[in-house]
């Protein structure tokens, strides 16, 4: 796992927004709820992302549009944009 914001290996900006954490990363934008929808599945499939879409393979690689990484790394963006909230 990176314990760094990125996602990828592309760098990941988050910004709360009325009580919503907008997530971007190589210019797609998705939020933290979309993301917490996708972590709580356990049967897998699409899940939408922004204007893309989220998805976990059974290897642990979580893919967004054209990007991959690990599902560890996921948790990770997850876990720092609910401290963001907290702030």
């Amino acid at each position: 796992m990176n314990n760094q914001l990125t996602f990828g290996g592309h760098p990941v900006k988050m910004e709360l927004i009325d009580g919503e954490v907008y997530v971007t990363c190589k210019g797609v934008i998705g939020t933290d709820t979309q993301i917490k929808k996708f972590l709580k599945n356990k049967s897998g499939g699409r899940y939408k992302f922004g204007e893309s879409s989220i998805k976990c393979y059974p290897n642990k690689i979580v893919r967004i549009d054209c990007l991959s990484d690990t599902k560890e790394q996921i948790k990770f963006l997850y876990e720092q944009a609910q401290l963001l909230k907290d702030e």
